[in-house]
């Protein structure tokens, strides 16, 4: 897989630009810039209301601009950018939201050439918390942004370390522990999506 950089255009666009890397591989020629401009909703509308600080759903959207400040979004966006692409270009190929997944199963889809875009943290290091990544939504419920939280595409694996696309001013593809990774990744909720041929 070739490595896209998610920079200098998109300082906190990590998904996006792992979609359009994913795009990419799987023979389509889109720009990081025009998936974003044309096929990510985003967000920036924060309020505070009695002390409680309101604002969108990484679920549903992207939370901040990828071209300057902000948070970032979901699997469920990513998924739905990825199938508004296919469907837009005549397609039947499918994003899929691995739910439940384990490490074995990410192994299993990277056996059958299937890449898979995982959320987990830049460089692989600790998660840190700040309260001001805090916030909630409209339906009620509590966003607690991981704030070097980082999105990548996981390419290989070995007895060792996993590989990865990952857009973070990387120019080859990087290894890291399989240990470090299944840890972050579990910490980041899990969050995957692979993409369905047809």
């Amino acid at each position: 897989m070739a490595v896209v950089n998610q920079y200098p255009e998109l300082p906190v666009g990590c998904e996006i630009t792992c979609a359009a890397a994913m795009l990419n591989f799987f023979g389509y020629s889109i720009d990081k810039c025009d998936l974003a401009d044309n096929y990510m909703p985003v967000s920036s509308e924060f309020t505070e209301r009695d002390g409680v600080l309101y604002g969108p759903d990484p679920n549903k959207v992207f939370v901040g601009d990828p071209y300057g400040k902000g948070y970032g979004c979901y699997e469920q966006v990513i998924a739905n950018v990825l199938d508004e692409y296919f469907s837009s270009h005549g397609s039947e190929n499918k994003a899929i939201v691995l739910e439940d997944a384990s490490f074995a199963d990410l192994e299993r889809l990277i056996d059958g050439g299937v890449p898979v875009i995982v959320w987990a943290s830049i460089d692989m290091k600790p998660y840190r918390y700040n309260a001001v990544s805090e916030w909630q939504t409209a339906d009620g419920e509590t966003i607690m942004w991981l704030s070097n939280s980082h999105t990548l595409i996981l390419t290989g694996y070995d007895g060792a370390y996993y590989y990865f696309m990952d857009c973070s001013d990387k120019s080859e593809i990087q290894r890291y522990p399989k240990e470090t990774f299944v840890s972050r990744w579990k910490e980041n909720g899990s969050r995957s999506v692979a993409v369905k041929i047809r």
